[in-house]
């Protein structure tokens, strides 16, 4: 099974963490074993030859990969690149309904750097987690020492004019179409910083192509939508769950007119949000 794929047993976790709005769930298999401990003193620098070491991988590995993965597994393309012009540094926010999914920002985004956050168990030991640090990986924690580190190398990144992703549903659900409840984390970090959130989702288009289990792969859409700007005239908070809000509102706009639907009734906790 290739990462961009799935598993029936994943998906019908997805139906039952649905059924129960269980929305913000990890339902794929976690290992803790193989990570490397977020200590109180990670810091989220690494040496000059670290750098040098994932600039290289990157180059020679993680870019002919995501190219091929974009072109033959994911099946991406791209719209609404205009919405990026003239924006140096933002938190980039996106649905998160794939492993790779963000090899499809990256490529929607290129021409900026773009740093992105991960959970904890994403901070892997050996050649896997080499790879993702080549990404530009940044590790979240629920050490408030580490999260303090992080909030000093995010706003070094954003005063650097860099793209910084955060998946703000918190976790991974292969393929699904509906946007999911929000974490604030992105919009705390996006006001405190007073930089623009760019909403980045993710819709899909039917293909021909059966993948593992016998399931259908989907083409991925990234639509990335008009910024966002915080108001200087807002708190901290204020700002945060305006910026938390109209990013909900552009994913469920977006949504509702890609497929021509509505939110479906059926999701109390989805439609209680819409009408905040």
């Amino acid at each position: 099974m290739h990462l961009s794929e799935t598993s029936r047993e994943v998906l019908e976790k997805i139906k039952i963490a649905e059924q129960e709005g269980r929305f913000n769930d990890h339902l794929d298999p976690i290992n803790y074993d193989n990570a490397i401990p977020m200590t109180d003193d990670y810091n989220y620098k690494y040496s000059l030859r670290d750098r040098i070491k994932y600039a290289l991988i990157r180059f020679f590995v993680i870019n002919p990969y995501s190219w091929f993965s974009n072109r033959h597994y994911l099946m991406t393309s791209v719209r609404g690149r205009e919405n990026l012009k003239g924006i140096k540094r933002a938190i980039i926010t996106c649905n998160h309904v794939n492993k790779l999914d963000a090899l499809a920002v990256r490529k929607a985004l290129r021409g900026h750097r773009l740093y992105v956050t991960v959970g904890d168990f994403n901070n892997q030991k050996g050649k896997l987690g080499d790879y993702m640090r080549a990404t530009r990986t940044m590790p979240l924690s629920n050490r408030l020492s580490v999260m303090r580190n992080f909030d000093i190398k995010l706003s070094s990144l954003l005063e650097k004019k860099n793209y910084v992703l955060f998946f703000p549903e918190g976790s991974e659900w292969w393929e699904y179409e509906l946007p999911r409840p929000f974490r604030s984390g992105a919009f705390h970090y996006a006001a405190k910083n007073m930089v623009p959130i760019i909403p980045v989702f993710i819709t899909f288009l039917s293909s021909n192509r059966i993948g593992y289990d016998g399931i259908m792969q989907k083409k991925f859409v990234v639509n990335i939508l008009p910024p966002i700007f915080p108001d200087e005239r807002l708190s901290l908070k204020e700002n945060k769950d305006y910026l938390e809000k109209a990013n909900w509102n552009a994913f469920v706009n977006k949504y509702e007119n890609f497929y021509q639907e509505p939110i479906p009734s059926t999701f109390p906790p989805l439609t209680a949000i819409k009408a905040k």
